[in-house]
């Protein structure tokens, strides 16, 4: 009866490790299962980098929490070695930068517009012989394009002479009306 128990915990003690481990092997390959489908829909999603960016950084999160809990296991090893999550934060930095010159140049369409239509509506307000309403026109156009120059003491050059030139021609338009 001794060596039925002693035979019996054996076999407890001896399957119990490998039933862990293929359980370990499961969680891990649903892990990497959700961080590959997640890597082909961010390479599925062709324009839009921001999508890109939220899956390739949810891939990476799932592939971090398998290197974690599953260490051993083949799959995390294998990530290891192929050094597969550096990759994809070398990916993920490039998609970043690639996002914020795309952020850049939509900022920069947007000020073009708003000096191109500033502009075309002082010419219209400079035919009307309301020169004083087309000088302000430019001085807004001017102001914003300001914004573009990397040096801050041009900037403020700039902008203080912009403000005199404001000043001068609410003064005079004041005087006008006075007049």
């Amino acid at each position: 009866m001794l060596k039925k128990i002693l035979s019996f915990f054996l076999l407890i003690f001896v399957f119990l490790p490998s039933s862990c481990e293929d359980y370990y092997n499961f969680e891990a390959k649903k892990l990497h299962e959700k961080a590959k489908e997640l890597i082909e829909e961010s390479n599925n999603s062709a324009f839009n980098i921001d999508e890109k960016i939220i899956y390739v950084k949810k891939a990476i999160e799932n592939l971090n929490k398998l290197q974690k809990k599953y260490p051993k296991t083949k799959i995390a090893k294998s990530l290891k070695k192929n050094n597969k999550i550096n990759n994809l934060n070398t990916y993920l930095k490039n998609l970043e930068k690639e996002s914020n010159l795309g952020k850049i140049e939509n900022e920069k369409k947007q000020v073009l517009t708003y000096i191109k239509k500033k502009t075309d509506i002082a010419n219209i307000e400079f035919k009307r012989r309301n020169f004083v309403n087309a000088s302000l026109l430019v001085l807004d156009a001017a102001e914003k394009s300001i914004v573009e120059i990397d040096d801050p003491r041009s900037k403020i050059r700039l902008l203080n002479k912009i403000g005199e030139a404001r000043f001068n021609l609410k003064d005079n338009k004041g005087a006008l009306k006075v007049i």
